[in-house]
């Protein structure tokens, strides 16, 4: 006898008037943010020093960086309910497979 899940899974973010939301058969985690200006110090509470050389590594994109990384973890730690307060600890190395796409509004 064969057992079928037809389990889905969802997530929702939302940033100004924009909301998206993600259906999947596994697990999943979404996040947007406008990418926008923001104090130069909130990177340190967020990234680790890896991630903050490629973030400061082109002074014109340091913005579109800083938020690639932060919606990046938000969306794992959405995925698997993780409490943001553990954000710094990971460490977007090869130990996950994301799929980013930015989008330009």
């Amino acid at each position: 006898m064969q057992h079928h899940n037809h389990s889905l899974f969802y997530n929702i973010s939302h940033s100004n008037q924009y909301v998206i939301c993600v259906i999947s058969k596994q697990e999943i985690g979404i996040d947007i943010e406008k990418i926008r200006s923001v104090y130069k110090h909130v990177m340190y509470q967020f990234a680790t020093q890896h991630e903050l050389l490629y973030i400061t590594k082109s002074k014109q994109n340091i913005y579109k960086r800083l938020f690639e990384i932060y919606t990046l973890k938000e969306a794992y730690f959405k995925c698997y309910g993780i409490n943001l307060n553990n954000i710094k600890k990971l460490n977007l190395g090869s130990k996950i497979i994301l799929l980013y796409v930015p989008i330009l509004i």
